[in-house]
């Protein structure tokens, strides 16, 4: 037996065994280096996300504070218009105020006559020194 050979073959083994060994070692830490980059992302996005969170629930809990108000107008205006006059309300009133109108005018011609005479009257109380 070639005893030289076996020991080269031995070396050769050895040295392929440690060559393997640094480049498992050398991947290990690059693996690690990204493993440490991704979780480092990872918590970035998770603030990012949180803080995003935030702004949304604030955003979501003003909303919410303009809904109410908007409810609680609202539910004064109808209860203001509830006690408004309806269309035919107004038509009503249109019909009586022309009603009104007509009396009054029918009145106005009334009192013209009395006018005359209560203006007679008071002349000739003047003209007779009264």
């Amino acid at each position: 037996m070639n005893w030289d050979l076996i020991f080269k073959g031995i070396t050769l083994c050895i040295v392929l065994a440690n060559n393997i060994a640094i480049i498992v070692m050398w991947l290990r830490r690059r693996n690690d280096q990204r493993i440490a980059k991704v979780e480092a992302e990872m918590a970035r996005l998770k603030e990012s996300d949180d803080a995003q969170g935030s702004r949304i629930a604030g955003a979501i809990a003003e909303r919410k504070e303009q809904h109410a108000a908007f409810v609680q107008r609202l539910a004064l205006a109808e209860q203001s218009i509830k006690h408004m006059p309806t269309h035919e309300d107004l038509r009503r009133i249109s019909d009586r105020l022309g009603s009104l109108e007509k009396d009054v005018g029918s009145i106005d011609t009334k009192t013209d006559g009395i006018q005359e005479t209560v203006n007679t009257i008071r002349d000739l109380l003047l003209e007779k020194g009264v």
